[in-house]
């Protein structure tokens, strides 16, 4: 198979090149392999730009709001994004790696398609926590151009409102989570399955 000799070659060529660097290592592997790898380094430095844009983003309207428990929501977005961005950080600098060479190209393959998936399912685990804290952010924002927050303490339907968000929005956010983990990284991990499954059998 043009994956394992490929792979074979690579090892035999230490000994006589030296260790191949990581960038080597993706270069020199066949497309098939480096695709849904490069794919999938892509995908997660795109969702370290969306943290840092919802980072900022939090930051300003927490500036211009003057209530100031609708401006502590927005700080305390902000500080999850700025604590979420320092974990995802360190794992994408392991996922940007790639595939190391340290052992076997089968368990190489094993190790990385499982941190993957693991990390997408803790940011959708941990995700679930913060969607509540986000919609009551949102929603206090939107109720307080239109009025006080005392009057929304007051509403029994305001408060109604808000909690049924919770009950509705927190599930379809995390279904909504899932799915675009799926659309974004679902293909080119089924990729890296099938390149498993490939030399399993060998």
């Amino acid at each position: 198979m043009d994956l394992k000799k490929t792979w074979d070659k690579m090892q035999m060529d230490q000994f006589s090149m030296g260790i191949l660097n990581d960038k080597d290592i993706l270069e020199a592997m066949h497309k098939k392999s480096h695709g849904p790898v490069q794919k999938i380094q892509t995908g997660f430095t795109v969702k370290l730009a969306f943290i840092v844009a919802f980072t900022f983003i939090f930051l300003y309207i927490g500036i211009k709001i003057k209530e100031p428990l609708v401006s502590g929501l927005q700080f305390f977005m902000a500080g999850v994004y700025f604590t979420a961005f320092f974990l995802f950080l360190s794992q994408n600098k392991r996922i940007k790696a790639g595939i190391p060479m340290d052992e076997g190209l089968l368990t190489n393959l094993k190790n990385y398609h499982a941190f993957v998936s693991k990390v997408l399912r803790q940011e959708e685990r941990i995700a679930l926590f913060i969607y509540p804290v986000a919609l009551t952010a949102g929603f206090l924002l939107g109720f307080t151009t239109q009025a006080t927050l005392d009057e929304f303490f007051e509403s029994r339907t305001a408060i109604i409102l808000l909690i049924a968000c919770w009950i509705v929005l927190t599930p379809l956010s995390h279904l909504l989570a899932r799915w675009m983990n799926k659309v974004s990284f679902g293909k080119y991990l089924n990729e890296l399955e099938s390149h498993i499954a490939e030399l399993e059998k060998e």
